[in-house]
């Protein structure tokens, strides 16, 4: 091997390899620099030959790529950095069709996320998104379809715990918290999870898929934007694309209800009335609103109006003003703003029976008052005394147990009223 000879005075003083014929470079390799002080030669000449050592030339093919040994579950116990620390590894139905490899971990400072490999692995990866505000916690042992027909799931909390830090209160003043949940979390899970498949496996997944509705939806297009190479595919369902006036169209509608307040029994009867007026619109009476735009159901003049005290059956002259401004959406300086709740959103499950009957506007707030909770979201303020977690007023089984955000519940005598506190520190509706 030879140098070039001693470079011009006005080109940069570089050593430059002339190398045997057979060798070459690595790609995008650049000459080794020489500022003239003794024994920088001798390291550039090291320098060499540790890249000929490397197999990076010289007359030879490149190496094949070379695949990892797989771990075994519990090797994950011991894999934790300034980044990431694993807190439970563990093989989970040994033995059976559906074992699998559980990974409990956290990546600095606050998002824990979770991971299940099966051990008859399909070579897939698919990572689910959150609900509302996420904050939903891993549930080790938990039932999983996708699990049980041989995908890696993974899910992340988005850096918070919901029970902890209820609707949106993880946020405030609390900026990386925002950043987290608002993309970062997602984006560092799907990258954690990619390398605890590459080592447990020993190769990548052929393909990575993201699944999610609502605010799933909204972190599935957020990762097609600022990620584009995490996913393969993305479902994105029901995304919450403009967050922002989303919540303002949430105060909207909760002011509108406490003008003017009404049951959840009351609201889902009015989405009975609106499907029985529309369903059929689309030429089949199948329990589906085909397009509620279509629909022109007013519910000031559609729907049977009280006569004297206020009835579950009829609208006052101010609940069908005040579902008209909930159907219509936030008006702003006489103009249109934002979008109004569609006709046909009053029912949680419409094709569901009495048993069933919630509406679909309370997936929303509870604020303890006294014996009673009152209940806000982008619907109706009302309050509300507690039996037993987990039963609908029917005593039908839900699919919550959580006594946090609970399902089960029966209307006070004065439910339809939001109480008004009458001592400092009473708990106020969460719509105020």
């Amino acid at each position: 091997m030879t140098l070039d000879p001693k470079p011009s005075p006005a080109a940069p003083i570089f050593a430059r390899p002339i190398l045997p014929e057979g060798c070459r470079l690595p790609a995008g390799g650049s000459p080794l620099p020489r500022r003239g002080r003794p024994g920088t030669m001798r390291a550039s000449l090291l320098v060499l030959l540790g890249i000929a050592a490397a197999g990076l030339g010289c007359g030879t093919a490149p190496p094949a790529a070379t695949t990892s040994v797989p771990h075994a579950c519990a090797d994950f116990l011991s894999r934790t950095d300034f980044d990431v620390s694993v807190m439970d590894a563990e093989l989970m139905d040994p033995g059976a069709d559906t074992e699998y490899c559980w990974v409990d971990a956290m990546i600095r400072p606050n998002i824990r996320f979770a991971a299940s490999l099966p051990t008859n692995w399909n070579g897939r990866f698919v990572m689910r998104g959150g609900g509302g505000y996420a904050g939903q916690q891993p549930v080790k042992g938990r039932a999983d379809p996708l699990r049980d027909e041989g995908w890696v799931t993974a899910s992340t909390d988005t850096g918070h715990d919901a029970a902890s830090f209820p609707l949106a209160t993880f946020a405030h003043d609390n900026r990386d918290g925002e950043i987290d949940y608002a993309y970062r979390a997602v984006h560092l899970t799907a990258v954690e999870v990619k390398a605890i498949i590459g080592e447990y496996y020993g190769r990548p997944a052929d393909h990575d898929y993201w699944l999610g509705c609502s605010t799933g939806g909204r972190q599935g297009l957020m990762s097609a934007q600022r990620f584009p190479d995490d996913f393969d595919g993305i479902v994105a369902g029901a995304p919450v694309l403009d967050f922002t006036n989303t919540q303002i169209g949430g105060v909207w509608f909760s002011r509108a209800m406490r003008e003017h307040p009404m049951g959840l029994e009351k609201i889902a009867r009015v989405g009975e009335a609106v499907y029985a007026a529309c369903d059929g619109l689309d030429g089949l009476e199948d329990g589906l609103i085909d397009d509620p735009r279509q629909c022109r159901f007013d519910p000031r003049t559609d729907y049977p109006r009280c006569e004297g005290a206020d009835r579950v059956d009829c609208l006052t002259e101010g609940q069908g003003e005040t579902l008209a401004k909930i159907y219509g959406g936030v008006v702003s300086r006489g103009e249109p703003y934002f979008p109004g709740q569609p006709l046909g959103a009053e029912l949680g499950d419409p094709l569901g029976g009495p048993a069933s009957r919630t509406s679909g506007w309370a997936a929303g707030s509870w604020t303890p008052r006294g014996g009673r909770r009152c209940w806000s979201s982008s619907g109706s303020p009302s309050c509300a005394t507690w039996r037993s977690p987990g039963t609908t007023p029917t005593g039908r089984s839900s699919s919550s147990t959580s006594t946090r955000t609970p399902t089960a519940w029966t209307p006070s005598a004065a439910s339809s009223t939001p109480p008004t506190p009458t001592s400092p520190g009473s708990a106020t509706p969460a719509a105020e």
